[in-house]
């Protein structure tokens, strides 16, 4: 359809990142991935802790949900953005 699609979600293990990059071939468009980081841990507590949810009666996970959760290395290129560094500017 000529458009611009992007897909955001956390994925935490090789498993479902592949599976999100399968769909692009199916679809004959390129993918491109981006792993968005925290490199301040005070500011990221804070986001986690501070943050308000739009969809109601979704309950948020406390930020040791979020810190010790299972998260694997990446095993290949993509683009990491800082947001502790990097504004949407």
């Amino acid at each position: 359809m000529g458009k611009t699609a992007i897909a955001g979600s956390a994925n935490p293990i090789p498993l479902i990142r592949d599976a999100w990059l399968e769909v692009n071939p199916r679809a004959g468009v390129p993918a491109i991935e981006i792993e968005a980081e925290c490199s301040d841990a005070g500011d990221d507590r804070c986001r986690v802790e501070t943050r308000v949810s739009d969809v109601s009666g979704l309950q948020l996970p406390a930020w040791d949900e979020v810190h010790f959760r299972e998260y694997a290395p990446w095993n290949r290129e993509r683009l990491v953005i800082d947001t502790a560094s990097t504004t949407l500017d």
